[in-house]
């Protein structure tokens, strides 16, 4: 039974690395839409700058 109870929290801890693993890509596609966002605004001043 030791062995089956090793197994049970290995593949617990796995799910909750892969709820992690998951939770990052999420965060990631949001920095990446809010850096977009940003280097939007950064090109918008500086076009009124060179103007």
């Amino acid at each position: 039974m030791k062995y089956l109870a090793f197994f049970d929290e290995q593949v617990e801890r796995e799910k909750r690395l892969e709820a992690i693993v998951h939770q990052n890509i999420e965060m990631m596609k949001q920095c990446a839409i809010s850096i977009e966002k940003m280097n939007d605004i950064i090109y918008e001043l500086m076009g009124d700058v060179e103007e």
